[in-house]
């Protein structure tokens, strides 16, 4: 190993993580696998102290854990947590038959997803009653809107996830979930706003942070939610931070 660990704040040291495998006092491998990927991100420096030689990772490492996991522990602990927003203003039988469908066949944690129905008025009754039955199912609440953008930022505003995103019943796809982690998670892409068909995931952070800056527009407060989305796409279309897969 080549340097002596300096005073400079890195992102993640390699040394008291579970997953550091040791020659002695001196770190060779990960298992979770990550060395070869960092190294060839060229952010893996040799560090050093008086116990051990280890690696230092420049960045943060969602593997990294003290605690006695195994891998498959440890990935799903750090799984993307998501709040999605469904609209349901068109729902009939067969469709809600079908996003049941979907949800119970979601190879995801359940744990890491959270569920919100909107509407913007029911046709029916049997409408009425599927909405009911799917709130219950997936155990969610469910609010009827008369301004869509508005009720959906009041929504986010109490979110605590890491991504949202606001779905039709139709634009629904069970593997999207599973592709935002995979390329968070594993490929360490750096992303806030990732396409996957006609749906936005995004970042809250992101969100709420830009949506601090349309306090005081009156305009804004009006459309409030695509207003806000619109610029943390543009922002991120300019950081490359905009993915579509």
């Amino acid at each position: 190993m080549k340097s002596q660990q300096s005073d400079q704040i890195v992102r993640t040291s390699c040394k008291q993580c579970n997953f550091a495998v040791y020659e002695s006092k001196t770190q060779t491998e990960c298992k979770a696998g990550r060395l070869n990927f960092f190294r060839d991100q060229g952010l893996l420096t040799e560090a050093y102290d008086d116990d051990k030689e280890f690696f230092v990772i420049e960045r943060l490492c969602n593997m990294y854990t003290e605690q006695n996991k195994t891998v498959e522990q440890m990935a799903q602990d750090s799984a993307v947590s998501f709040y999605v927003i469904l609209d349901c203003t068109d729902i009939n039988e067969d469709s809600y038959q079908q996003i049941l469908d979907k949800i119970e066949n979601l190879q995801y944690p359940n744990s890491k997803i959270k569920y919100h129905i909107i509407h913007a008025g029911l046709k029916d009754a049997s409408s009425a009653k599927s909405v009911w039955n799917l709130s219950k199912k997936i155990e969610c609440k469910i609010t009827k809107y008369y301004n869509k953008d508005i009720c959906i930022g009041n929504i986010i505003d109490k979110d605590d996830k890491s991504f949202h995103c606001v779905v039709n019943l139709n634009d629904f796809e069970i593997s999207s979930f599973s592709k935002v982690n995979r390329m968070i998670n594993e490929e360490m892409a750096r992303g806030i706003v990732w396409k996957i068909g006609n749906t936005f995931f995004v970042s809250n952070l992101a969100y709420k942070i830009t949506a601090i800056m349309f306090i005081d527009n009156v305009v804004a407060k009006e459309k409030r939610y695509y207003t806000v989305l619109d610029d943390v796409i543009t922002t991120a279309k300019n950081r490359e931070l905009y993915y579509e897969i």
